[in-house]
């Protein structure tokens, strides 16, 4: 596929603000609230994508490991 520049990229986001974190107990909420102190937003993750996607031609971005700088993990 890179023949035909086709780009493959791997985000890896850390504590990003969405529902998902509703979904947890709440004493594990409590746990991961103070463990990852200030989360990021969506806006953030898609400023990494499109970081990503306009890349000139002959650029690729592999992975991107995005975290918060409070995230102790």
């Amino acid at each position: 596929m890179t023949r035909r520049y086709v780009r493959v990229s791997l985000v890896e986001p850390g504590a990003t603000a969405t529902e998902l974190a509703s979904h947890n107990r709440p004493e594990v909420l409590q746990s991961l609230s103070s463990q990852m102190g200030q989360r990021m937003e969506a806006a953030d993750i898609a400023d990494a994508i499109t970081y990503i996607v306009t890349r000139p031609r002959h650029v690729t971005i592999n992975e991107l490991l995005i975290r918060p700088t409070e995230q102790e993990r």
